[in-house]
Formats: C-alpha cells, structure tokens, sequence
C-alpha cells in the first residue's frame, strides 16, 4: 500500500476484516490499528473504510466480495514506499508467520528471500565514498 505523507515515517501495518472472521491469534492482531473511516464518519458501507488508502492491489475486492458472499477474509496492509520494498516485505511476512502462529508449528521455519530479489537494487555503494 503507498504511503501517504503522515505515515512515511513509520511501519504502520493496519487489518480489516469480513464480519465472519474467526480471529486466530487476537492478541497478536490487536497490537495493530484496524483501517477504519475518518474519526466521526459513519460506515455506510464497507468501502468507506478504503477511500483513504492507496495502492492496496486486490484488498478491497477481496474484502469487499467476501462479505458480500459471507466468506470469512483478513487483509493485513503495509504502508510501504517506493523503491528497495524488501525490508518491508520482511516486516510483513513476519507479522503474518506470527499471526498464523507458523513460527510454533514449524520448529525449522525461517523466511528465505527469493535469489531474483537480490538483483534488483544492485550492490550497496562503496562505504568509501562517504568517507
């Protein structure tokens, strides 16, 4: 999800859900604001909560038609912005691995980055020409 300019300097993660969802790991997905609509707006309707987010791909279709079928669905989100994603990506897929509690279930279970993913920014510049 594109980071609007209030929230570039942190990793906010923020969830939203279908009224059927059976919360997993509740504590856990707590600890994280829901997307909700702006302070004193009613919710009409469920796509209210997605006019103040940019750049979330499938997530409000998906929340969006769940509900409508009452399919139980989450949508955890990441304000990330452009350019090198991968520690975002690491930060998300670990609050997923928690939330599923896959971390307790797999005792070997660690997240490995796909090789393609260290050839998209290159190598880090030479430390010497900072010095």
């Amino acid at each position: 999800m594109l980071r609007h300019d209030v929230n570039m300097h942190e990793r906010s993660i923020q969830w939203v859900s279908t009224d059927k969802l059976p919360v997993l790991n509740e504590p856990f997905l707590h600890q994280f604001p829901p997307l909700t609509v702006d302070e004193g707006d009613s919710l009409v309707d469920k796509q209210d909560v997605w006019s103040s987010v940019r750049g979330a791909g499938l997530a409000p279709k998906l929340i969006t038609s769940s509900a409508a079928h009452s399919i139980p669905a989450l949508a955890v989100l990441l304000h990330c912005a452009e350019g090198n994603n991968v520690p975002d990506a690491i930060h998300l897929a670990s609050c997923i691995v928690q939330y599923l509690g896959l971390h307790n279930q797999i005792k070997s279970f660690r997240l490995v980055l796909p090789p393609s993913w260290a050839q998209l920014y290159g190598r880090d510049p030479a430390i010497a020409l900072y010095a």
